[in-house]
């Protein structure tokens, strides 16, 4: 993911799906910071809010890990403001 323009607190999304309490969860780590699980909906596909940071502007690295076997994820959008993933657009860093 990159920050173009000036550093900025972002929202993270992501749309996932989980069977049950034993197929609904991720690892996520974002750039060198703390390891955290992460949780998807479940039996339906939904949107969840993850959590919101604040990026310096650059490059940084997101980590998404299996943590249960059987967890999807479909997609994810980082979001500025009040935007939610249906409103964020997707642009390249250049």
């Amino acid at each position: 993911m990159c920050i173009r323009d000036r550093s900025s607190s972002v929202t993270l999304w992501i749309l996932g799906f989980g069977e049950d309490s034993k197929s609904d969860s991720f690892s996520l780590q974002i750039d060198n910071g703390k390891q955290r699980t992460v949780t998807v909906s479940r039996n339906t596909w939904e949107w969840r809010k993850i959590t919101s940071v604040d990026l310096a502007q650059g490059s940084h690295q997101l980590l998404l890990s299996e943590r249960e076997p059987g967890a999807a994820i479909d997609a994810i959008a980082f979001t500025r403001g009040k935007a939610s993933p249906a409103q964020a657009v997707a642009a390249p860093c250049r």
